[in-house]
């Protein structure tokens, strides 16, 4: 294979680079002025002097069996042979619930505790 260079097309100007003109055909850097998520987990960022645009979208993910998941930190889990696989998707879709964006969670209980509670209550 041979290669040959064709340096009669080339130019070099006497003085140090420089940009000698600058168009621009979108929108400037924006700042971030808020966030939503809706109830299907689609994420809206809000761009200053600008509308909504779509960031990404949360996932939930459920088990076959939720009492086999193992506990790997307070409030981590990890799946096992037990809790079967993550069947994962977006809010809404399948068997998985919705999102409530903006709503704060209140509970005098600790969740973790609740989610691996093994007693029964007997009549």
């Amino acid at each position: 294979m041979a290669l040959t260079m064709n340096y009669g097309s080339l130019t070099q100007y006497g003085s140090g680079f420089s940009v000698n003109s600058l168009t621009q055909d979108g929108y400037t850097t924006g700042r971030l002025s808020g966030i939503d998520i809706n109830e299907t987990g689609v994420i809206f960022r809000a761009l200053y002097q600008r509308s909504s645009q779509i960031a990404g979208q949360v996932t939930l993910s459920n088990f076959a069996n939720p009492q086999g998941l193992r506990q790997v930190g307070n409030t981590t889990w990890a799946e096992t042979f037990s809790s079967g696989t993550a069947l994962t998707g977006a809010p809404g879709s399948s068997s998985l619930g919705l999102l409530q964006s903006g709503a704060l969670e209140e509970s005098n209980v600790e969740l973790s505790a609740q989610l691996v509670r093994h007693d029964h209550c007997t009549a």
